[in-house]
């Protein structure tokens, strides 16, 4: 069945189908079944009328009005054809058959006329053609109604309907009458239900390309995880490999530099090694960062001591650390530390690595003339703050999501003559939270940016959760 709709039927059909209507899905099924409904529906009347011609012996103007008001459906998937005006002739089509039916009726059998049969079809017809246009399908509505109603009102003043065949003759076309009219139900019902099953399968073709989706992406997901974890626990098994080579290549070249050994002679082999020796102590940085994060990242991180940490001399320590590059970049720093700030638990080592970062990324992003301050203060009885804000080219709050991302560099005009390998922040950040602590970045572009660290008092029992940071102020920007 499906075969013979598909290489006969829809051709057919859509053969008076204009390409406009075929174009949403929708439409062109309701105009599907608007010519389904004409071209294959209409014969069922014609039996009726041949019935009626059969048992009539003076065939009149009625007669000839009935067969000529159903040649007349014929014309409509030809109008449709030429103007695609699916909309407008439904309802037209509609009273059509409405009229049709009482007008057999009237003229054979009257209120008892089994052409009658044909009226419960009308509205169906109606719902089929006009699809999800409300007003359209409530005015089709009102007028099959306004039509019924005269029909009724004529049964009921009396008027005499035309005898033009006895009652008693009729009875044989009721049966014949509603044969067809459950024809007609059926082919209208089976076109939707082939609509309605080739839409569950093209439902089930779709959710069996999600779900064939879901299970590629679910195992991309997994292959992506494990070659992560596996770069990551590389990455963290090659400390040694990586650092050995480089700790020679400093030590002896501060060796020859200092010339431990005797002098080298020339002036020119000592600016080398310099070179060597800074190169190799920012390859060792560099390296040193890669593989803390990547130990982070593979959940094998972990203090390199336990101790008690006075915050101020780590924050002096750090500043000593980037005080040159801020002297070369004509940045002023300021420093405001509480008095009597308290200890922290935790690696003097890492947490003067995160300031030491946090002060270089400061130092690196403001413009000369600029300033970095650096604050430290108690927040309650458990926490201790420090704030570290410049007054650089600052970033939008999409940039921070880049910035706090491993290897992670805001791509912009501004910061992008910086050099880095973006692991400043990810790793300041990953550290901060080994010590149970919490980094909150606040930053607007062209205004500066302020990152506020904090840690946990020093105290026999931990704090549960940081506090949220508070509002910066005006002097933080």
């Amino acid at each position: 069945m499906a075969n013979v709709q598909t290489a006969v039927v829809f051709p057919l059909l859509d053969w008076f189908i204009p390409g406009k209507l075929r174009q949403d899905p929708t439409v062109h099924r309701r105009a599907r079944m608007y010519v389904l409904a004409h071209v294959f529906g209409t014969p069922l009347g014609f039996v009726l009328a041949a019935y009626i011609g059969g048992i009539d012996p003076h065939r009149g103007a009625a007669y000839w009005t009935i067969v000529a008001l159903l040649v007349a459906f014929y014309v409509y998937p030809f109008v449709l054809r030429a103007t695609g005006w699916l909309a407008p002739l439904s309802p037209v089509s509609v009273q059509h058959l409405t009229f049709v039916i009482l007008f057999a009726s009237f003229h054979y059998g009257g209120g008892s006329s089994p052409f009658l049969t044909w009226i419960g079809v009308v509205p169906l017809s109606g719902a089929f053609y006009l699809g999800g246009h409300r007003r359209l399908r409530l005015l089709t509505l009102m007028m099959i109604f306004v039509q019924v109603m005269v029909f009724y009102v004529i049964r009921e003043a009396g008027v005499p309907f035309p005898q033009h065949v006895p009652l008693a003759a009729l009875s044989g076309v009721g049966i014949i009458s509603a044969l067809c009219t459950c024809c007609f139900v059926a082919l209208m019902a089976l076109y939707y239900a082939s609509i309605v099953a080739a839409q569950q399968r093209q439902f089930e073709r779709e959710v069996a390309s999600h779900r064939l989706t879901e299970t590629k992406l679910r195992q991309a997901k997994e292959d992506a995880e494990r070659a992560d974890r596996a770069k990551s626990a590389f990455l963290a098994n090659t400390s040694h490999e990586l650092r050995t080579p480089l700790n020679a290549i400093i030590g002896f070249s501060e060796v020859i530099r200092n010339e431990t050994f005797g002098a080298i002679g020339n002036a020119r082999y000592l600016e080398y090694l310099k070179d060597i020796h800074d190169s190799g102590n920012h390859l060792l940085r560099i390296i040193n960062d890669i593989l803390d994060l990547s130990k982070i990242e593979a959940g094998k991180a972990t203090l390199d001591k336990e101790e008690r940490v006075e915050l101020a001399p780590t924050i002096e320590a750090a500043l000593r650390m980037v005080q040159s590059q801020a002297a070369a970049e004509h940045v002023a720093i300021a420093v405001e530390l509480a008095a009597a700030l308290p200890a922290v638990s935790g690696s003097s080592r890492m947490l003067q690595q995160v300031f030491i970062n946090l002060l270089a990324n400061a130092v690196k992003f403001t413009p000369a003339s600029g300033k970095v301050t650096v604050r430290a203060d108690r927040r309650g009885e458990d926490w201790v703050a420090i704030i570290i804000s410049d007054t650089g080219i600052g970033m939008s709050d999409a940039d921070i999501g880049i910035a706090l991302t491993a290897f992670g560099q805001v791509d912009s005009k501004m910061a992008r003559r910086y050099e880095g390998t973006g692991l400043g922040l990810p790793l300041a950040k990953a550290i901060v939270e080994l010590h149970r602590g919490r980094l909150e970045i606040e930053s607007h572009p062209g205004r500066g940016t302020t990152i506020l660290v904090i840690l946990p008092a020093l105290r026999e029992l931990w704090p549960a959760v940081p506090p949220a940071p508070e509002p910066a102020t005006a002097g933080d920007s």
